[in-house]
């Protein structure tokens, strides 16, 4: 894959991930307590926090709990770790089956572009020290290098492009 299909492929996972907005839902437990969860309902992996009378947000201590609604649930270390539905559709289960996973995918393709960088970087660096030995050398020296016929005195703006080139070559050393 190519440089710039990583970097098309990661912007539009970042925009992807930017533009999902977060719902958070409730529920009263049986004893009347409200809880609050990220989500429009509770799921294993998501945090739960009691929401008093007074509006103070607290983690839900761990144990069980069933909400009103039938649901039953065991929070460990104010983390749902385990949900048991009164009745799950088949078609939820099938749904969570396929969901995709774009933390993984991300992480991919940072790993990916992580490597072309690294690859484009060593590129630089051997084309800086080919461009600093050729500024280095007289310039019929440097042309000879490189397979070129021997020229005749330099011009000016051959001695121009000689110290664009010395500076290019500076300007990528101190790059790396």
């Amino acid at each position: 894959m190519s440089l710039s299909k990583i970097i098309a492929n990661l912007a539009k996972s970042v925009v992807a991930l930017k533009s999902t907005k977060l719902t958070f839902g409730s529920e009263t437990l049986k004893n009347g307590t409200e809880i609050s969860f990220v989500g429009d309902s509770i799921e294993v992996g998501l945090p739960i926090d009691i929401i008093d009378s007074d509006g103070t947000i607290s983690i839900l201590p761990d144990g069980d709990y069933e909400t009103e609604s039938g649901i039953s649930f065991t929070v460990a270390e104010g983390v749902v770790t385990e949900v048991k539905n009164p009745e799950t559709p088949a078609e939820e289960v099938e749904q969570k089956k396929n969901e995709v996973d774009f933390s993984a995918q991300l992480s991919d393709l940072k790993a990916e572009f992580s490597k072309k960088f690294a690859e484009q970087n060593a590129v630089i660096a051997k084309l800086s020290k080919i461009v600093q030995a050729l500024a280095d050398q007289p310039s019929g020296e440097a042309g000879q290098a490189v397979g070129f016929s021997k020229k005749p005195a330099e011009t000016k703006s051959e001695a121009k492009v000689k110290g664009g080139i010395a500076a290019l070559a500076a300007a990528l050393q101190n790059q790396n």
